[in-house]
């Protein structure tokens, strides 16, 4: 069992809590303060604590009223909603149950604990895992003690019971009380200063935090990286999580896991325009489900780069064709198309070799000899300067999907897209609805169609055709999504002017979740449905969010906006969480189905070469032999984990005995001779071989 699970499981949950909740002071604290605001006021009394190099920070101000503030929320209607009854009570309730026998509290008892603030801070370097500096900061002094007496009267026994060799102990280092948890070789350290508790992995970083407290100049709050955003964004805030990416990526000197003749991180960074983007997540307080003054994200960036190439701020137009009914619409400003192409062109020669690059030129010239047309010219020439992506429904096949693309020459680029329609061999229907022309086609063997036209200054191209006469009835009835009071109330308070919008009214597309995870368990599971809790019922509790993207000067800015709790601000910190552990399962699903192809093909390989043996009386020197002019297999294999070659082939003429074998997951050629087993994990050394001897 890992170190101390039972205490690390229970900051996480707590944690978790803590972020989904956005608790805060009451309504009437939060607009007397924000009233009196003249310049950002300080978050939290902890934050003179916080290195001034810190590049991740996340605090949650005055957690009093936790519990109470919680019950507002749209997620504790969801957690108390009769239809999820059942899935509750066995699902949830046993693990809560089971927490509270065997540790002897209760996660009620911990909450009603915390009547101060709670800081995250992490600084240092990547140059080594120790390097990277790690705190929990804990304002506790309302009750000094408590956390000190549930650490060493409940914790600490429980875990001893199921790991005898963890220590609790206490020393003095640097003349600081300390107390130490964990095994021998996995320790934390920990402060309890008056009701100051400082969490921390080693007793330097518990006296550095003090060091940084006694020099005020060093306040993490004052820093011009952090300052910048905080005064972009709104005076008073209850919840922040300040992110420095263009930071962390540099101290994490990815460039050094480049391989050679390849283009390194940073210069990928830098090409999409990423090179100084900072992120800060805010959330005020809660009122009436929601949010008092709405929870919204500002990302702050250089404007360099391929998002250098989005539009100054101009009022988007493809709105006025998306229909009323529609539960997502994403649009945005962009310079010349062709300016676009040229920078990705320009990135591509820069990264590409030479002789990359002029195969690349040959592919290019080859397909506009093909089409029949310059892709510059003819194509992205006649574009203007918005491009929107629409549609109503769930995730299914039958939701309505739309793309936009603002026209300068509406004549040029249909004649080129024509040619393009012409190259498929399908030929375009024409249909006609309120006098005006458009098309569609009928794809073979799928049953979409895919309809396309002109209207108004847009060409739309639709998964149906009722993405076309929607856009024709918004247009000769004014009747659009501008006029949606779900849509209305999240956007009323976006700027008046932007480069680009992003809306999404979760409620409506939220349902069709459970039908994608049945199917994704039960192929896992062997065709068993796990149970799941009911997402009718918690999409019927959740609202709309949307978010804007407005370019100021060279400055690029992003602020969400949400009518529920599920806005941008509250799921980020979530899906940050998540997306190491699904690109880690994504990761090693590949590497799994990389590993069934190998053996398939060897085994097809096998089959070949005995069937080669039978009529020669010996087996090819090479596998190519097997392809012509009998065809003993289709085709030559090339090795998934080392596609510019095939599979390697070693034979004992003299013993009839041969070996073809792939490098596997390592990517290391062992000669066949160290074999590749998954039982020591996807990515463990060793070739996967196919023998006879």
């Amino acid at each position: 069992m890992k170190t101390t699970k039972w205490a690390i499981s229970l900051i996480l949950v707590i944690s978790f809590l803590f972020i989904i909740s956005s608790c805060a002071k009451k309504e009437e604290a939060g607009k007397e303060q924000a009233t009196k605001a003249t310049k950002v006021e300080r978050l939290t009394s902890l934050d003179s604590y916080v290195p001034s190099d810190a590049f991740v920070y996340v605090a949650f101000k005055n957690l009093e009223d936790f519990k109470e503030n919680f019950k507002k929320t749209v997620l504790w209607e969801i957690w108390t909603d009769p239809n999820n009854a059942n899935w509750k009570k066995n699902k949830i309730d046993p693990f809560f149950n089971k927490f509270s026998q065997e540790m002897g509290f209760t996660i009620d008892d911990f909450i009603a604990m915390f009547k101060g603030d709670v800081v995250l801070c992490v600084w240092g370097n990547f140059d080594t895992p120790n390097n990277v500096k790690l705190a929990l900061l804990i304002d506790m002094k309302k009750n000094p003690n408590d956390l000190d007496t549930l650490i060493e009267t409940k914790i600490v026994p429980k875990v001893k019971e199921k790991i005898p060799e963890f220590v609790f102990e206490k020393e003095n280092v640097n003349n600081l009380e300390l107390k130490k948890l964990g095994r021998q070789d996995k320790t934390i350290y920990y402060l309890n200063d008056k009701g100051l508790y400082i969490f921390a992995k080693s007793p330097d970083e518990i006296k550095f935090l003090i060091e940084t407290n006694q020099n005020p100049v060093n306040s993490f709050y004052t820093t011009a990286k952090f300052k910048e955003i905080a005064d972009t964004t709104q005076k008073n805030f209850h919840t922040v999580a300040f992110i420095d990416i263009h930071n962390i990526l540099i101290k994490a000197n990815l460039d050094k896991y480049a391989k050679p003749n390849q283009p390194k991180p940073t210069e990928i960074i830098s090409a999409l325009g990423l090179s100084d983007v900072n992120y800060c997540i805010f959330s005020s307080s809660i009122k009436d489900k929601g949010f008092q003054n709405k929870g919204f994200v500002s990302i702050i960036g250089e404007r360099k780069g391929i998002m250098g190439l989005i539009g100054e701020n101009r009022k988007l137009n493809s709105i006025k064709l998306v229909s009323e009914d529609s539960t997502f619409y994403f649009a945005s400003s962009i310079k010349e198309p062709k300016k676009i192409w040229e920078e990705i062109k320009a990135n591509i020669k820069k990264f590409a070799s030479e002789k990359e690059y002029q195969q690349f030129e040959l592919d290019m010239a080859s397909f506009e000899t093909n089409m029949g047309f310059n892709l510059e010219e003819d194509l992205l020439a006649p574009i203007g300067a918005e491009v929107a992506f629409a549609g109503g429904g769930g995730l299914s096949l039958t939701s309505t999907i739309q793309i936009f693309v603002e026209l300068k020459d509406s004549n040029k680029f249909l004649e080129a897209f024509k040619k393009l329609i012409a190259k498929t061999g399908i030929t375009p229907q024409e249909a006609t609805y309120q006098n005006k022309k458009y098309n569609y086609l009928i794809l073979p063997n799928i049953p979409v169609q895919i309809a396309y036209g002109v209207v108004g200054d847009y060409f739309i191209i639709s998964n149906q055709q009722s993405g076309i006469t929607k856009a024709l009835d918004c247009l000769t009835n004014n009747k659009n999504l501008s006029g949606n009071p779900k849509f209305k109330n999240v956007v009323k308070e976006l700027p008046k002017n932007y480069s680009a919008i992003s809306y999404s009214y979760i409620a409506d597309t939220l349902p069709a979740i459970p039908n994608l995870l049945s199917l994704a368990f039960a192929a896992k599971m062997g065709g068993k449905i796990p149970e799941l809790p009911n997402f009718d019922a918690i999409a019927s509790h959740l609202f709309g969010s949307g978010a804007v993207l407005v370019t100021e000067k060279n400055k690029i800015k992003m602020e969400s906006y949400s009518d529920g709790v599920f806005d941008i601000a509250s799921t980020l910190p979530m899906i940050g969480i998540a997306i190491p552990h699904f690109a880690a399962s994504a990761i090693e699903a590949q590497g799994r189905s990389k590993v069934s192809r190998v053996q398939a093909e060897l085994r097809s390989i096998n089959t070949g070469l005995e069937s080669y043996f039978v009529d020669w009386n010996k087996y090819p020197q090479r596998l190519e032999q097997m392809t012509t002019p009998i065809a003993y297999i289709t085709k030559i294999f090339n090795d998934p984990f080392n596609t510019s070659e095939t599979y390697k082939y070693k034979l004992n003429a003299e013993k009839n005995s041969w070996k073809v074998y792939s490098l596997g997951p390592d990517n290391t050629d062992n000669n066949g001779e160290i074999f590749y087993d998954p039982t020591n994990g996807t990515r463990s050394e060793g070739d996967i071989v196919r023998e006879k001897m």
